[in-house]
């Protein structure tokens, strides 16, 4: 997604609620039935969709396509769109990605956040008509695979001793990718020769999706051109996963021994916690009911997660992808690796249409990032298993099941996340005057909404105005409270189509109709979600990205960006490339 530059934290020069912060949501399309005389739903995919995106979304401000994804455009907002090609993973038509971006501010976050929500929503309204499509904001489809949303967050990775050690193992690891690179480059071209020679008596190979839907037997109407690949193309990625895969075992251990390792220690109770203040709701094949979808999918602390098909709460695995993905004779993804500040992912969050869960999720786990890289970790709980304690809270509603830490102390999800709540009050009292002040009050806004959250949570069992208080507010509360109101012992199939139709983007979802009939305010006022309709976030590396976008794009055939870049062909024939970080 983007980079960063090096950013020096300590204590004593620790600043609140600075941290670019972002979030990618990965859209499943539903499709139902025709409404009228027009191509069928089924007839279209996500990549038709995008295709018809990019038209609607340049009519309301200036775009420019990726210069790495054939699929992706960015938006002179900030903002980028593409379409999610790791199979489909959903039975609506495939996946739209949107990425927010980068902001220092979570409200402003939300901001843009919702203003995609809304053309998301608004634009399949106008594109398809007569369809009965609609998209799905969650993280799980009816089969139980997950995906949904990453958060992501600019975080000190090491300090001290730990990171000399991290650059001398990149150090060692440089003749590494050196060698991968030169056999990498005579791999490919060998196997290029070869298909030249055996093209016309080799069959092309269908590589499991058709860019429609997976229960659909009508081709999309215009199919993506890798939904066929040669049988050497196959062969080419298979060599290359093995010529990489020393390089993805070395630099996995150099991550686990030395980037991270305060934030594993000392944040593993609060992820393992987090989901009874903003989880989803989930109900799994076995017809059991979770807080969160992606809570029942985490099987390690950190890892590069599809990579080794793992689904880690810290993931790496865009570090890798920038150090074999790199032009070949660049290393410039190698030498970003020697700072101290990288942009980190945490896959742990469900994808949701609540504005306040995900303003909660983002600004509460921003503050205790902040706790640790300020060296405030008195009183902080270890638990012995985070992952262990993860699910046993996530499948537990009641919220009264207990996980001990190292100390043999237990500790109920309500009185993990109210020690966290009680270490930031403790760090915001202590704050040098030299703070911002709107950073103060955000902070403090986040933590009374975090605090009035327990509360309610912790009373909702016998106070009917907590409960009232909730629906609405935290989504598997809400979730829970519509299936218990359903027909006694409803099916699992019941129970499902409330799981999957409370998060309709559209008026229809149950959501939606949740928040008008309770009356809730939406958190980010007018004003703020016309400026994100328009421009980047403030003091963000995307106001030089948008500024470029509004330039120059419509001037320069070739003009393509990506996070970290902008490059075009002036009129000297010459390349200019713009770093944006």
């Amino acid at each position: 997604m983007w980079r960063t530059r090096e950013r020096k934290l300590s204590a004593s020069s620790f600043s609140l609620l600075s941290r670019l912060v972002g979030i990618e949501t990965e859209y499943g399309l539903y499709r139902g039935h025709s409404t009228g005389t027009s191509t069928s739903s089924s007839t279209f995919s996500a990549f038709d969709i995008f295709d018809q995106l990019v038209p609607w979304l340049k009519q309301r401000l200036p775009t420019a396509p990726s210069s790495r994804h054939m699929y992706r455009v960015f938006l002179a907002n900030g903002a980028c769109i593409g379409v999610e090609t790791n199979g489909t993973h959903h039975n609506g038509g495939g996946l739209i990605e949107v990425a927010t971006p980068e902001c220092r501010s979570p409200l402003e976050l939300i901001g843009y956040q919702t203003v995609l929500d809304r053309w998301m929503v608004e634009s399949l309204s106008e594109l398809q008509p007569q369809t009965d499509a609609r998209w799905l904001k969650n993280s799980s489809d009816g089969g139980g695979v997950t995906y949904g949303q990453h958060e992501n967050y600019e975080v000190r990775i090491a300090q001290g001793w730990r990171l000399a050690m991290w650059r001398v193992g990149l150090l060692v690891m440089l003749p590494m990718l050196v060698l991968y690179r030169l056999f990498a480059v005579a791999w490919t071209c060998l196997l290029s020769g070869w298909s030249r020679i055996i093209r016309p008596l080799r069959p092309q190979v269908d590589l499991g999706f058709s860019g429609s839907e997976i229960n659909s037997k009508t081709p999309s109407s215009s199919p993506p051109p890798y939904t066929k690949a040669e049988p050497w193309m196959l062969t080419l990625a298979s060599g290359l996963r093995w010529l990489h895969w020393p390089i993805a075992m070395y630099f996995h251990c150099l991550i686990w021994m030395f980037t991270l390792v305060p934030h594993r220690r000392w944040l593993g109770a609060f992820f393992a916690s987090r989901s009874a203040v903003e989880g989803s709701g989930h109900v799994d094949r076995h017809g059991r009911f979770w807080l969160s979808a992606r809570a029942s999918k985490i099987n390690s602390m950190i890892g590069f997660g599809s990579y080794w098909n793992e689904s880690p709460i810290f993931v790496t695995g865009h570090w890798l992808t920038g150090l074999l993905a790199d032009r070949t004779w660049s290393f410039q993804a190698w030498r970003n690796m020697f700072q101290a500040t990288q942009r980190i992912q945490i896959a742990l969050g469900d994808s949701t249409p609540n504005e306040r869960s995900q303003y909660i999720r983002i600004a509460t786990t921003t503050l205790v990032l902040d706790l640790v890289e300020s060296g405030r970790l008195k009183g902080l709980p270890c638990l012995k298993n985070p992952l262990r304690a993860l699910r046993s809270i996530a499948t537990d509603s009641s919220l009264m099941r207990t996980v001990a830490d190292s100390r043999g102390l237990v500790w109920t999800a309500i009185d993990i996340q109210r020690q966290y709540a009680g270490a930031v009050r403790l760090m915001i009292s202590q704050l040098q005057p030299s703070t911002a002040v709107s950073k103060i009050e955000e902070a403090r806004t986040a933590l009374s909404a975090w605090q009035e959250t327990l509360d309610h949570l912790q009373e909702s069992d016998s106070d009917e105005q907590s409960q009232k208080w909730l629906l609405g507010r935290v989504d598997w509360f809400s979730k829970r409270w519509l299936m218990d109101r359903s027909a006694p012992k409803s099916s699992w199939a019941a129970l499902k189509k409330i799981d999957l139709k409370f998060h309709e983007l559209d008026n229809r979802g149950y959501f939606r109709q949740l928040v008008r009939a309770l009356d809730i305010p939406q958190m980010v006022s007018p004003a703020n979600l016309d400026r994100a309709c328009r421009m980047p976030p403030v003091n963000s590396p995307a106001i030089k990205r948008s500024y470029l976008i509004r330039e120059f794009a419509d001037h320069y055939p070739d003009f393509a960006v990506d996070w970290n870049e902008v490059v075009w062909t002036d009129e000297q024939e010459m390349l200019v490339r713009v770093v944006c970080a």
